[in-house]
């Protein structure tokens, strides 16, 4: 007895009212969604596929093709359409963020806005040749390139020298380009 009124005494002190407790009611239970499994995604059927170890890894170099590769990157062509890897790119320029690096002119070697693409383009030739597409131009260094057989390169010069294919599949496809920093990796597959 002496608890109840205890409990009486405090409760009228501190504002409590000594009516029946409430009562919570339970929170709704939350709807439960149905969960399809995901279906994994069929891996697109790879027509052609090369990677060339950059050996040259000055930094210049190296940023160059990794601008290189993100312009590359996802690229489609409808069946007959042609790719032009200048016109792709456009003219390798400070501005669009390219930096000097070496390039091969004639016998020398000289420094210019965009060296070291050719290597992009001469790894993006050998997985277009694997692939079985028309090549429609095509220009080899004047002399051997570390990153190629001797003549299984792509030389490339904004305004002089292009690369150029032709889709010649039933399909479109798509160019799949990466690079690490230590090779740049070319596929050519069938676009969805």
């Amino acid at each position: 007895m002496k608890f109840f009124m205890i409990f009486f005494l405090l409760c009228a002190f501190s504002g409590c009212t000594a009516s029946s407790p409430k009562i919570k009611a339970p929170s709704p239970m939350p709807k439960t969604e149905q969960k399809q499994k995901a279906v994994p995604a069929a891996e697109p059927k790879v027509l052609g596929q090369w990677t060339t170890e950059i050996i040259n890894k000055d930094e210049a170099r190296v940023h160059n093709i990794s601008i290189a590769i993100s312009t590359l990157q996802g690229v489609c062509l409808a069946p007959q359409e042609e790719f032009s890897f200048n016109q792709l790119l456009g003219e390798r320029t400070e501005e669009k963020g390219y930096q000097k690096a070496d390039i091969i002119v004639g016998d020398k070697t000289e420094k210019a806005f965009g060296g070291g693409i050719c290597q992009v383009s001469g790894t993006l030739y050998m997985a277009v040749k694997q692939a079985g597409l028309s090549v429609t131009e095509r220009h080899a260094h004047s002399r051997a390139v570390a990153y190629a057989a001797e003549g299984e390169d792509a030389c490339v010069n904004y305004g002089s020298m292009d690369f150029r294919f032709v889709n010649t599949t039933q399909n479109a496809i798509e160019i799949l380009a990466a690079t690490d920093g230590a090779s740049v990796t070319v596929q050519i597959v069938e676009s969805k």
